[in-house]
């Protein structure tokens, strides 16, 4: 499973971040679909800010929206 971490464009701020959160919330919360969440929520904030808005797909978007809830509002 960390074999995938070498595909991981590094040197993109926008794509590097959010694939390290999520290596780093995993453990941290012990949780997977914590860990996912945050990449999820991340990924099209920092897509947004670096001016890259149209890469976004619209289910990117839902999904981050969905994971917010979860993360902010229902109980862990």
């Amino acid at each position: 499973m960390i074999g995938a971490v070498k595909e991981i464009d590094w040197d993109t701020l926008d794509e590097a971040f959010p694939a390290f959160l999520v290596i780093l919330a995993m453990p941290l919360t012990s949780s997977i679909a914590i860990g996912l969440a945050f990449g999820f929520i991340s990924y099209p904030i920092l897509k947004i800010f670096t001016g890259k808005w149209r890469e976004l797909n619209w289910f990117i978007i839902v999904i981050a929206i969905l994971f917010f809830i979860l993360v902010a509002f229902l109980p862990h």
